[in-house]
């Protein structure tokens, strides 16, 4: 066991409770150290670096904000703003000539499960997805598996030792993860790519909370250059 499990077996055991632990192999998903945001001008030249870590944990304690289960991978294109990325919010970016195909998402909190927003923005055709956290400079990390709560590798089961699992090249557990990666940024990193955004304007119905005055939804011209390792 574990320095947590050892130390809550002997505040039991100090009270006279009978304890017992058991073993557990479950997949787990952690940030690798090599994901990078970045916005360039249409001719892929440098405008900025972004930031990815979370204004609101100043002396960096806790893990770095990361979407677990979502694959590694890169992208570099323009950027659509999708609102809450909901079925209503594309519908209304289709309603301006816009889509996302080949382009990287940029969401804010609220549309619902991560996980939904990622694969819906995936089935449009985007190429990666930003989830912008709250006003007050927190991310919102989270899981984006598909297909319901639970290990991918062992489905309605304990990931118990020598418990069956499934093999990763299974339909079954193929079917769990985002085609796309994805990331929780910080509003304030979310609104730098809004801001430096061209075409339609923002629906006024969104500009709720976003504290942006005006600007467009894209895409582009600016590009985001994205690269997530897990």
């Amino acid at each position: 066991a574990g320095p947590a499990a050892a130390h809550v077996l002997g505040r039991f055991r100090a009270a006279g409770l009978q304890t017992l632990t058991r073993e557990y192999a479950p997949l787990l998903s952690y940030p690798g150290r090599a994901s990078s945001l970045a916005l360039l001008r249409s001719d892929g030249s440098p405008l900025a670096r972004l930031s990815l870590e979370e204004p609101a944990d100043e002396g960096r304690r806790l893990v770095p904000p990361y979407h677990a289960y979502a694959p590694s991978g890169g992208a570099v294109a323009e950027a659509v703003f999708v609102n809450l990325g909901r079925e209503e919010d594309y519908a209304a970016l289709e309603r301006l000539g816009v889509g996302v195909r080949g382009r990287i998402a940029v969401a804010r909190r609220g549309g619902g499960y991560g996980g939904g927003v990622v694969g819906r923005a995936a089935e449009k055709g985007a190429v990666a997805v930003l989830i912008a956290g709250r006003a007050d400079g927190g991310v919102e990390r989270g899981v984006v598996l598909l297909g319901g709560p639970g290990d991918p590798l062992t489905p309605g089961w304990a990931a118990a030792g020598g418990a069956e699992r499934l093999g990763f090249d299974d339909e079954a557990v193929k079917r769990r993860f985002p085609k796309i990666p994805s990331m929780p940024v910080s509003a304030e990193t979310a609104l730098a790519i809004i801001r430096s955004l061209g075409g339609p304007s923002i629906p006024a119905e969104w500009q709720a909370g976003l504290g942006v005055d005006a600007g467009g939804v894209g895409p582009g011209p600016t590009l985001v250059n994205f690269t997530y390792q897990v």
